[in-house]
């Protein structure tokens, strides 16, 4: 006995709307049609099959909630394969992030060369390496090279020369100059993905700003230099 007339009507509610299911599968058995037409509640309320009693006999009841189970069991898969599909991407964000992160203290940035059509993009601290804020200024090859100090488009052109000839892996430093005109040394490391036909196809690689690394060495060649400098005087003056 039912505590309301649409007492079932409410469960269903209760089940999709409250709850938030919307696989499991839901059977309304009534014995008075013509109170709740079934054209209505078909199209009101999700459910999926509703029954008279006179209509429902043992055998109908039991193919009903095989094939209602089958159906269920379908789609708990697909709801299975939506959640770990839904945890994977927050995995990759949170990976995404703290490799962002990393890249930030280590002042060091990716890169991806497509060799045929010349297109670079470039990971975000590459843009602050290069003193921009991450997609501020559009990357592009063009761009890249004409940041180059005039000095060291040597190594640059070394680098372009060891991808034609089929090196696999290259690396090479030379000096950049920034948004705010200030140079800034960085070491360029990158390897070659091949086609079928074993043509250069790609390239992916990292940028590191070195500068700290290039000062520190200058300062120590400098104290050097001074040490050398004091001692030879000490003996011209003995």
């Amino acid at each position: 006995v039912m505590e309301t007339d649409t007492a079932g009507l409410d469960l269903v509610r209760f089940v999709r709307e409250v709850q938030n299911n919307s696989i499991i599968k839901l059977i309304m058995r009534t014995g008075f049609p013509g109170d709740q037409p079934e054209r209505v509640v078909v199209v009101e309320y999700d459910i999926d099959a509703y029954l008279e009693k006179s209509d429902l006999s043992i055998d109908k009841l039991f193919s009903v909630i095989v094939s209602g189970l089958r159906a269920y069991k379908t789609l708990k898969s697909v709801e299975d394969i939506r959640a770990r599909l839904e945890k994977q991407n927050r995995d990759l964000e949170i990976s995404a992030a703290k490799l962002a992160q990393a890249q930030k203290i280590a002042h060091l940035g990716n890169w991806t060369w497509d060799l045929k059509t010349n297109a670079i993009t470039w990971s975000d601290e590459i843009y602050r390496i290069l003193g921009y804020e991450p997609n501020e200024i559009a990357s592009s090859l063009e761009l890249w090279q004409s940041m180059i100090h005039p000095d060291d488009i040597k190594y640059s052109e070394e680098f372009a020369a060891k991808i034609s000839r089929g090196d696999a892996e290259i690396a090479c430093e030379y000096r950049l100059l920034r948004k705010d005109k200030r140079f800034r040394h960085i070491h360029i490391r990158g390897q070659v993905e091949f086609d079928d036909d074993m043509q250069p196809m790609r390239m992916i690689g990292i940028v590191h700003d070195i500068s700290q690394r290039k000062e520190s060495e200058q300062m120590m060649l400098k104290a050097s230099r001074m040490e050398v400098t004091s001692t030879l005087a000490a003996g011209v003056a003995h």
